[in-house]
């Protein structure tokens, strides 16, 4: 009897609608199945598909008595949000039995970077459980290799990160700041690249930097400069874009009437850099850079959140839906205004909690895409996975030679 098999096109179009699961266990089928799904063409259908039908998981990470957790909330809806569809499930993560501090730095391509400890920093993919440990940054890279480090638990931090993917390389890059100990506004930059697992050192940027995101190619800050103007020196905040690629970096100036407001943010919605601003007791907006030329941007605003949150200290935009609503992660700086994630709708004008049972003190989130996208470390959180695979293809020609013989 002939055998028929699907051609090539069709079966990967099937194998692209599948759960990240599903793909897992089909890998184990055999060695045609596992070169096909582990090929890096199959990989990056499987994250534009991904991507294009909205599919996104958050990562949650909480903090209580001086141990921290980490949570995934999984959406089963491709383009709008019901409450109801959201169950939060507490995972392994790297190095969990060290019960190491957790911050999210940012995320890549499914690739979620974290700080360990406020020290260590490893990349880590949820959805396959890989990690990789980033190499330690040398002391000479450091303006205080001596300190002390801050509060385990509290304390501003002297440094902030952006992560994100050098496509012309195809490697995924960090970028570190770190704020001078003696001089204001004075920071040092060291870029760690993961294909050479080696860092160096860009000194005497003078800016002092926040957190930034990465949105093609380009990892965006918001910052802080002096400027002298004549009769001083003033500060003024504005968008510092660094290149992946080719590590250049460039100043955007912010919306006209946006200077002196206080609470600046930056987020990325759909394929263009989201800019929130929190001015307390007032409203929040946000503003979407659509192109900049030189230094200026085309900013346009597009949502302004009026007097609905009171009490909210911090605003993040975590997934902008194509209903329109908006997922945010939102600190209250009042007892009855909760740390937790808010759906807002700008048509109506209305906002629900989601209320995240299982969580303590929140200590911060991070929406990403679920992919396949591996960083060829070999290293994997929990039960090795090759060892499964092949437990199972084992297991799976057993029953295949049984089948045989009883027929």
């Amino acid at each position: 009897m002939s055998r028929h098999h699907l051609p090539e096109g069709i079966l990967l179009d099937i194998c692209l609608r599948l759960p990240l699961k599903s793909i897992a266990r089909f890998r184990c089928v055999n060695k045609n199945f596992c070169f096909l799904l582990k090929s890096p063409n199959f990989i990056q259908k499987h994250l534009d598909h991904s991507i294009e039908r909205d599919k996104f998981s958050l990562l949650i990470c909480s903090n209580s008595d001086g141990k921290s957790s980490v949570h995934s909330m999984a959406s089963r809806s491709d383009s709008s949000l019901s409450l109801s569809d959201y169950k939060t499930l507490e995972i392994d993560y790297p190095f969990k039995s060290q019960k190491p501090l957790v911050e999210i730095i940012g995320s890549c391509n499914g690739l979620v970077c974290l700080e360990l400890n406020r020290r260590d920093v490893c990349i880590w993919n949820p959805s396959t459980t890989e990690f990789k440990k980033i190499q330690t940054l040398p002391d000479e890279f450091k303006w205080r290799p001596k300190s002390s480090p801050e509060s385990r638990l509290g304390g501003e931090k002297a440094h902030s990160y952006g992560f994100g993917y050098d496509s012309k390389n195809g490697d995924y890059k960090l970028v570190r700041f770190e704020l001078s100990e003696h001089v204001m506004y004075l920071s040092t930059c060291s870029i760690y690249t993961s294909g050479t697992n080696t860092w160096k050192n860009i000194p005497g940027i003078r800016y002092d930097v926040k957190p930034g995101v990465h949105l093609d190619g380009i990892l965006y800050f918001s910052a802080l400069r002096t400027r002298n103007h004549g009769d001083g020196w003033i500060v003024s905040p504005f968008i510092l874009s660094f290149n992946v690629c080719d590590e250049s970096v460039h100043e955007i100036e912010l919306p006209d009437g946006l200077v002196g407001k206080v609470g600046l943010n930056v987020s990325v919605f759909g394929e263009k850099l989201c800019l929130i601003c929190v001015i307390h007791g007032v409203h929040n907006e946000l503003w979407l850079m659509k192109d900049f030329g030189e230094n200026k941007g085309n900013w346009t605003k597009i949502v302004t959140i009026d007097d609905c949150l009171k009490g909210v200290s911090y605003l993040m935009p975590l997934h902008f839906f194509k209903t329109g609503e908006i997922l945010f992660e939102l600190q209250g700086e009042e007892v009855d205004v909760p740390n937790g994630v808010l759906l807002y709708d700008p048509k109506h004008k209305r906002n629900a909690a989601l209320q995240m049972r299982g969580t303590h003190q929140l200590f911060g989130m991070q929406s990403y895409v679920p992919s396949l996208v591996s960083l060829k470390s070999g290293t994997f959180v929990g039960a090795g996975n090759s060892r499964n695979c092949k437990a199972r293809r084992k297991a799976g020609k057993s029953r295949n030679y049984k089948a045989r013989r009883k027929a």
